[in-house]
């Protein structure tokens, strides 16, 4: 992806590699390679190496951290939020923030909801 070898590769967080100081975020090079893939979901870092993970659906019930959480404040941001990191291609099919405080969101392939 950058257009050379770097010898010191390091994981800087789930979504980040260190390339001798120049950070790569693996859900773009992820984009890259998987570019005809309908199904590519996310992008994560594990033990150095990059993981292009897919899937026709993704269920995701998140528990909300209080008040000020981003991802509760308003139910199509959050899970426009968590759609940018767990299911990159996906539509969003359903969202909803339940009586206890749960966000649900459900993503797939063929919904025929708009997306944001």
């Amino acid at each position: 992806m950058l257009g050379k070898e770097y010898p010191l590769i390091e994981k800087k967080s789930v979504y980040e590699l260190d390339c001798m100081k120049k950070i790569i975020d693996v859900r773009e090079f992820c984009a890259k390679k998987e570019a005809d893939n309908p199904y590519l979901t996310r992008a994560i870092v594990k033990n150095n190496k990059v993981f292009c993970q897919s899937a026709k659906r993704v269920v995701v019930k998140y528990e909300c951290e209080g008040n000020k959480d981003k991802y509760c404040n308003d139910v199509e941001v959050g899970c426009f939020l968590i759609k940018e990191k767990l299911a990159m291609r996906l539509k969003i099919a359903h969202q909803s923030l339940l009586q206890n405080k749960v966000l649900n969101c459900h993503f797939d392939i063929h919904s025929s909801k708009l997306e944001l």
